[in-house]
Order: C-alpha cells, then sequence, then structure tokens
C-alpha cells in the first residue's frame, strides 16, 4: 500500500525523530491525495503550526485500518504548504508500506502523572507517564538515577479520560537527559495488572470516534475484554 492511498479523514501517527535518537509523535487526520502526495491537516502546537521538514529530523508515518492492520512508512518526505487557500501539511513516501505488529508496536502517549516504587526501600517518587504500549512504558522525572541502581519499579497512574487505575511493573532499560534537566526513561514492561493490549485498542477507538464524532462506550468495552480474557 502506498501512502497516498489512504483514504480521506482517516486518523494516522506522524513520529518525527531527530539526530540524537529522541522522538515525539502526533495524531492527525488525511485529507486527499494529488500526484501521489497525501495532503493531511497540519499538527498545531498552539498557535504555531508545527514543521516537519527539517533535513535533521526523520519522519514516519503509522496508520492502523479499520481491520486492524498497522502500516507504517519510513523515510517520508514533508512540507507545509498552502493548497487552494489552506494550509496543509503534504507527504511522500517512496516506498510502499510494511506492516508491523500492532500489539507489539503501538505506542500511545499520555503525559499524565503517576507514581512509582524506587529502590529496595521502595521510595515514592512523582513522575510523568510519557507513553505506553504492550511492551515498555517511558516516564519522566526530576531526578536522575543509574540504571542499574533502580531495580524493577513499581509505576502507577490513573488513566484521566477512563478514570481507572493502570498499574504495571517495569525494569528500566535505558535513560535520556532532556533539555529542561529532567530526565527520561524507558523502561520494559515485567509485568502488569492491567490487560494493556484492551486498554491501548480502547485508548485508539476513543481517540478515533472523538475525531469522528461518534459515541464510543470505553466501560462496556474494557469490561468486555477483561471477561473474555478471564474465560
Amino acid at each position: 500500500m502506498k501512502l497516498y492511498e489512504i483514504e480521506k479523514e482517516k486518523i494516522i501517527t506522524i513520529t518525527a525523530k531527530n539526530e540524537k535518537g529522541a522522538s515525539l509523535s502526533f495524531k492527525t487526520e488525511t485529507a486527499f491525495s494529488v500526484n501521489e502526495l497525501l495532503f493531511v491537516q497540519p499538527v498545531r502546537k498552539g498557535d504555531s503550526v508545527l514543521d516537519f521538514s527539517r533535513k535533521e529530523v526523520q519522519v514516519s508515518v503509522t496508520y492502523a485500518s479499520d481491520e486492524g492492520t498497522v502500516t507504517e512508512w519510513a523515510g517520508c518526505a514533508v512540507k507545509n504548504v498552502t493548497y487552494q487557500q489552506a494550509l496543509y501539511t503534504v507527504m511522500y513516501a517512496a516506498e510502499e508500506g510494511k506492516a508491523i505488529n500492532r500489539r507489539n508496536n503501538y505506542r500511545q502517549f499520555l503525559y499524565y502523572d503517576g507514581v512509582m516504587q524506587l529502590g529496595k526501600n521502595r521510595r515514592e517518587l512523582e513522575v510523568k507517564v510519557r507513553d505506553i504500549s504492550v511492551m515498555g512504558v517511558g516516564i519522566i522525572m526530576e531526578e536522575e538515577h543509574e540504571l542499574k541502581d533502580m531495580g524493577v519499579i513499581n509505576l502507577e497512574f490513573q488513566d484521566q479520560e477512563f478514570d481507572i487505575p493502570i498499574q504495571v511493573y517495569a525494569d528500566p532499560v535505558r535513560k535520556e537527559k532532556l533539555d529542561d534537566k529532567r530526565t527520561a526513561y524507558g523502561c520494559r514492561i515485567v509485568q502488569s495488572e492491567t490487560n494493556l493490549g484492551r486498554y491501548l485498542a480502547a485508548k485508539q477507538k476513543s481517540e478515533a470516534c472523538r475525531v469522528h464524532g461518534t459515541y464510543f462506550d470505553n466501560k462496556k468495552f474494557l469490561h468486555d475484554g477483561n471477561r473474555k480474557t478471564k474465560e
């Protein structure tokens, strides 16, 4: 499947990675295609439109179809343009997209407040839960620690949209010093008290319904998923 073949009014995820390997992801909606170019709604931060066209930024696009197939296009060319008096972000990928494992690769960006227990004394620290997938979780904290001294952490946070508690046990495997002097940690999940696959699917469905103005019963969806897991 070519990038420009994605239908209009579909949700895609744009991931931008800098030369240091740090990445951020943003969701937007497709508009239309012209001459093998995909036009999407520009990603805005406040009153500004984000620019992904800098040479040092690598851009990829991920799209989850209604059937559940997830496709990724790497090395996309991106440019903000004005077309027919409207502003769009235009994207182009020379190669066809590659199917990826949705369960293992999909990452949900959250930025929720959380609390983790750290070290042998299980000291509690306030953190920001940046993102989560079935396999891992990203956190940001004021303090900096050596990975070898952290051990397995107990992380808890409240999903603000669904109003449900999430608890995971995770092993920090990498860290990154941020520009604001905080430290980000990438952690491999070793145990979860939540059906994370179902939780992430619910977050995706909720976002798609919100964009299209339809209703999504997240409580029923999550309850049905937990019931099937127990059965």
